[in-house]
């Protein structure tokens, strides 16, 4: 499966630090799955040569090859320049598409991008686009996450959807490895007791996680909220990483659920593309970062 890691018009330099910390995370997938090399995708104003202290992208390009020397891994640089009727959202998307890459990780601060006032918004509006139209899967790494440690903390939430057991199959086909713990979380306003989590501790099992790892049913009352939950869960475990599966990710809106929680998670999120929408134009998915 093909990783790659969205460079947005630049800043200043050096690149921002969540840029970097996107890179390091998109990096680490690849090489838990045994991959070697990283696709970044990078769009630069038309202007750019233009505007003081902008670097322009033969820089950024050089510096990311160095990050990726320095972490063994191949980076394949893709770049494209800012076209005035078209967004960036599109030009990244092309970009993954014609590279046919599976997952597209970027950075966010919070900051929305709009120019609408100063106000603050969880996602960019670039990432906020890339969920809504993206074939790729997403990999949304906050500012606020943690540095990633030797052995990594999953959060998975199901709400054992069609969407959330693909999600959950190729979790465990291409992310998940030997030693990493693995929460699956599974919330509920009505049910008591289930038995659908032995399925997931069944493959989980299969894939030699560490001892700490657990399988929970949250039942939480009529007015609490789904995500906040599933949020606070994955706070409460340290989690690294919270992973969600989605359908219907083209239409305007994602689910309620899945929206919120991309939105509020204080730690990277995996947002899985449903593949019989996403992945239907690529190869089958192959665990090759």
């Amino acid at each position: 499966m093909r990783g790659a890691l969205v460079l947005m018009p630049p800043p200043p330099p050096p690149p921002s630090q969540v840029s970097e910390k996107a890179f390091d995370v998109i990096v680490n997938l690849a090489k838990a799955a045994g991959g070697s090399k990283v696709y970044v995708l990078h769009v630069f104003p038309r202007n750019w040569a233009s505007e003081a202290g902008v670097r322009g992208p033969d820089y950024h390009k050089n510096e990311f090859e160095s990050r990726g020397r320095k972490a063994d891994v191949e980076v394949f640089w893709r770049q494209a320049e800012e076209e005035e009727d078209r967004s960036v959202c599109d030009l990244v998307k092309e970009m993954a598409e014609n590279s046919r890459i599976h997952f597209v990780a970027m950075g966010s601060f919070g900051q929305s991008n709009t120019g609408e006032g100063d106000a603050i918004e969880v996602l960019g509006s670039m990432a906020d686009s890339a969920l809504r139209s993206m074939h790729s899967s997403n990999v949304i790494v906050k500012s606020s996450s943690f540095e990633l440690e030797e052995q990594r903390t999953f959060v998975f939430a199901t709400d054992h959807s069609d969407a959330a057991q693909a999600a959950f199959a190729i979790f465990c086909h291409n992310v998940i490895q030997a030693g990493d713990i693995c929460h699956v979380v599974y919330t509920s306003k009505v049910v008591e007791k289930t038995t659908i989590l032995a399925a997931y501790e069944n493959e989980l099992s299969k894939k030699d996680v560490d001892e700490k790892s657990r399988c929970a049913l949250v039942k939480i009352n009529e007015d609490d909220n789904v995500a906040d939950q599933i949020c606070q869960f994955a706070r409460k475990c340290q989690a690294d990483f919270l992973v969600l599966g989605v359908s219907g990710y083209n239409k305007a809106k994602l689910g309620s659920v899945s929206e919120a929680a991309v939105k509020t998670a204080t730690c990277t999120v995996i947002v899985v593309k449903d593949p019989t929408e996403s992945w239907s134009h690529l190869d089958p998915p192959q665990a090759t970062f």
